[in-house]
């Protein structure tokens, strides 16, 4: 449940930021991301808690400040409602992982059906730049980044398969595992 907190809490600030610009910072652009601090600084500054240099991505996906209303990919009739923010989803990518956090949606008036945020159906259903902007392609526990399913592709018309490819993954999170360490020490 406290990941459900910290994500009610992340998508009020962003809904009530999105559009704005920080002054502080004028390369600031509205993202979907919320990166941690780079370990360089925090090191700089005798921070060496390991918890903070280990600290994943998060994608905001919460699609619904950019569109007018969610119409039901089942029932094409009603509007879907937000149904309270879904515990996170985890995604390997090349180097690391990612979090995905995002809204669960109900249909309140025709079919009564729920969705998570990251559904196919319902991604499906948006704007084609938005379908684009997801950055995964997700199973029922994890996922896979769209870079990783891009490497898989080409590991498998080169002859490298899938076994390959997992090397490649292990050997890249692992160097960025070392990197991390050598910077503490």
């Amino acid at each position: 449940m406290h990941c459900t907190i910290d994500t009610l809490q992340i998508a009020g600030k962003i809904r009530e930021n999105i559009w704005k610009i920080e002054l502080v910072c004028p390369l600031t652009q509205p993202t979907f991301w919320i990166y941690p601090p780079e370990p360089s600084f925090l090191l700089s500054h005798y921070q060496f808690n390991p918890t903070f240099l280990y600290r994943p991505h998060v994608f905001l996906w919460l699609s619904h400040f950019f569109v007018e209303k969610f119409i039901c990919p089942k029932c094409q009739n009603s509007t879907l409602e937000k149904n309270g923010a879904l515990l996170p989803h985890r995604v390997t990518d090349m180097e690391d992982l990612f979090y995905i956090v995002s809204w669960a949606y109900y249909c309140i008036q025709g079919c009564h059906s729920y969705f998570s945020g990251w559904n196919k159906s319902l991604i499906g259903s948006l704007p084609a730049y938005l379908c684009l902007a997801f950055p995964a392609v997700l199973s029922y526990k994890s996922g896979l980044s769209n870079d990783v399913i891009t490497q898989l592709r080409v590991g498998d018309q080169h002859k490298m398969g899938p076994s390959g490819v997992r090397s490649l993954l292990l050997e890249m999170h692992t160097l960025k595992f070392n990197t991390r360490l050598a910077q503490c020490y």
